[in-house]
């Protein structure tokens, strides 16, 4: 009973540690893509 407990304590900590990440990543291409964005035009200009 204890192991089942920490099995799905340890994969829901996963799991919401998984999509921290892909929001991290998610979050940081869109950043990236939207300054190229801006900056291009300004640098090719």
């Amino acid at each position: 009973m204890v192991l089942a407990a920490a099995t799905v304590t340890l994969r829901s900590t996963a799991l919401t540690g998984g999509m921290r990440s892909v929001a991290l990543v998610t979050g940081t291409t869109t950043i990236t893509t939207v300054t190229t964005r801006l900056v291009r035009p300004v640098v090719f200009a």
